[in-house]
């Protein structure tokens, strides 16, 4: 599989909707050049994904740099991170995937 290419079509996807937040849907900011890869916060490199868009953008960054060392650790922990409960999200996920999430960190 192709996880750049379903990295980009998902990010083309959500640019071409031109979506903005709190319009009758729940999206969280992405940045399509990670900012641990030289990305920044400014708005062209932001995205409004959906939850499952945002993971599976998270799963396919660290698929692709699986064989990278310097790049993988940082995507892999972001996707991990995915799964962490904190204050500011109340995430819910299965065993499987945390175990998925947890084995990709090695």
């Amino acid at each position: 599989m192709n996880y750049l290419r379903l990295y980009f079509r998902i990010i083309r996807k959500a640019l071409g909707e031109n979506r903005e937040k709190y319009q009758n849907a729940y999206y969280e900011r992405h940045h399509i050049k990670p900012r641990s890869f030289g990305g920044n916060n400014k708005r062209q490199n932001i995205v409004l994904l959906t939850a499952k868009e945002h993971f599976l953008c998270h799963a396919a960054l660290a698929k692709f740099f699986d064989k990278n060392i310097k790049r993988s650790l940082s995507s892999k922990r972001a996707f991990y991170m995915m799964s962490v409960k904190n204050n500011m999200q109340n995430r819910k996920i299965n065993s499987r995937l945390f175990e998925r999430n947890k084995e990709m960190l090695y």
